[in-house]
């Protein structure tokens, strides 16, 4: 996994907020890469049911946030599958990655970002 995380242009990892071990998997996801990614998002999906504890919610997105931040990673949360279909994950991945690439780069601009031109 080290040599995976090493050499992809961006990680994308993605929690259930449902899930009570949700936290617990990505630690130990994060742990196994070793070393933060040079990229990476942190996308935290779905809402728990009307009958969960006030404050439950919060309860779990606060260590999730905090883990974004200690590694670096861009965190985006999604509520609902449209929600998360308008929120252009595939958009956000490029502009994590090529975010200073101006239009029209030469390639040279490539050079150390992990992707090509095609």
């Amino acid at each position: 996994l080290p040599h995976f995380g090493g050499s992809a242009a961006c990680i994308a990892l993605v929690v259930n907020i449902a899930d009570p071990h949700g936290h617990t998997d990505l630690c130990n996801r994060l742990a196994a890469l070793g070393a933060p990614a040079p990229c990476g998002l942190l996308v935290v999906q779905g809402s728990l049911p009307a009958s969960a504890a006030s404050g439950e919610e919060r309860r779990r997105l606060e260590p999730l946030r905090d883990v974004a931040a200690r590694w670096g990673l861009k965190f985006l949360r999604f509520e609902s599958l449209e929600q998360m279909e308008k929120g252009r994950l595939l958009h956000a991945v490029c502009d994590l990655v090529l975010g200073d690439v101006p239009d029209g780069a030469d390639p040279i601009h490539l050079v150390g970002r992990r992707v090509t031109r095609n």
